[in-house]
């Protein structure tokens, strides 16, 4: 007899301590992909909070948080970093972003968000595609541990 293998629904909460986000970004799993070898001066993420800045979105599990996506503010855009733990990938990392995309349609007022992926990370261009994100045409040459490679903006109109 075997119980409801299901997982539960995830959830989307506004985070507002910022280790919860340094936490998921820190991870083994994340850190490695999100940057690259250009020196970027990043404020604390305490007072980029504080500032309105930037606001993380906790992706739960129950009680569990197993992602982050993170909204920044700058230059007139707001970007967007999408950070999955393993547990929240696939099929699981598909239902995170659809929770995501609701609670911004429901909690803000943005209607065009940006995001970015590198070219050693085609995979990641890709599953962004499949959320209606397209490139617009602002690409960097940047290096990643040494080794060459693109940094390729994308960008989504959301629709209410």
């Amino acid at each position: 007899n075997r119980k409801n293998l299901m997982p539960n629904a995830l959830h989307i909460e506004k985070i507002e301590d910022p280790s919860r986000i340094e936490e998921t970004m820190r991870h083994p799993a994340i850190y490695p992909h999100i940057s690259d070898d250009r020196a970027w001066d990043v404020p604390s993420l305490k007072e980029a909070m504080e500032a309105e800045a930037i606001f993380g979105l906790g992706v739960m599990d129950g009680e569990e948080q197993v992602g982050v996506f993170l909204l920044a503010r700058h230059e007139g855009i707001v970007s967007l970093h999408t950070m999955l733990l393993p547990q929240c990938r696939g099929k699981r990392g598909r239902e995170a972003c659809d929770r995501m995309r609701e609670w911004i349609l429901d909690n803000t007022y943005i209607e065009t968000l940006f995001t970015h992926y590198y070219s050693n990370r085609p995979h990641v261009g890709a599953f962004a595609r499949t959320y209606g994100f397209r490139e617009d045409g602002h690409v960097e040459d940047v290096t990643i541990r040494g080794e060459p490679a693109r940094f390729v903006r994308m960008v989504q109109h959301l629709t209410r």
